[in-house]
C-alpha cells in the first residue's frame, strides 16, 4: 500500500507541483492577458454553483419537450448545452441578485462608511499597507519592485 502511495505521488504529485509553479510564475510575471469574459465567469462562479442544478433540470425538461434524445449520441450535446445555459443563467443571477444584495448589505453593515483601502483592494494578505497601492517592501531609487510582487513604486 505504501509503495502505491509513493508511486502515485511520483506520477501525479510531482507533475502537479510543476504545473502549479508554472501557472503561478505566469501570473506573477504579469504576462497573463486580461480576459474580461473569464473574469466575469470567475466573479459569477458562486451564483453559477448555486443555480446550476435548477438550470440543468430545466434544460433537461426543455430538451425532453423539444424531443432531444438524451441517449449516448446526444449526451455530449446536452452537456455542452447545460454548461452554456448554466453559465449564462449564473451570470444573470450574479448581476441581478448577488451584486445588489452585496451592495445593500455592505451599505447596511458599514453605515455608509467606505471599507479600509486594503480590504477594498483585496490585497492585504500580500503585505500591502492600508491606503497605499504599493507593497510593504522597500523600493530602490530606480523604482524597481520586488521580484514576485508587481507594484508601482514612487521614486
Amino acid at each position: 500500500m505504501t509503495g502505491l502511495l509513493i508511486s502515485q505521488f511520483i506520477v501525479l504529485g510531482i507533475p502537479a507541483i510543476f504545473l502549479l509553479c508554472a501557472a503561478l510564475q505566469i501570473e506573477f510575471s504579469g504576462n497573463l492577458p486580461d480576459l474580461p469574459k473569464l473574469s466575469l465567469l470567475g466573479d459569477a462562479s458562486y451564483s453559477i454553483y448555486l443555480s446550476h442544478i435548477f438550470v440543468i433540470a430545466g434544460t433537461r425538461v426543455a430538451a425532453h419537450v423539444v424531443g432531444l434524445d438524451l441517449g449516448m449520441a446526444n449526451g455530449a450535446v446536452f452537456v455542452l448545452l447545460a454548461l452554456v445555459v448554466s453559465s449564462v443563467a449564473g451570470i444573470v443571477v450574479h448581476r441581478t441578485i448577488e451584486l445588489p444584495l452585496l451592495k445593500g448589505m455592505n451599505r447596511l453593515l458599514r453605515g455608509g462608511r467606505k471599507p479600509p483601502a486594503a480590504a477594498e483592494l483585496g490585497t492585504s494578505w500580500l503585505g500591502f499597507r492600508a491606503g497605499h497601492r504599493r507593497a510593504a517592501v522597500e523600493c530602490s531609487s530606480s523604482g524597481a519592485s520586488a521580484s514576485i510582487i508587481r507594484t508601482n513604486c514612487k521614486r
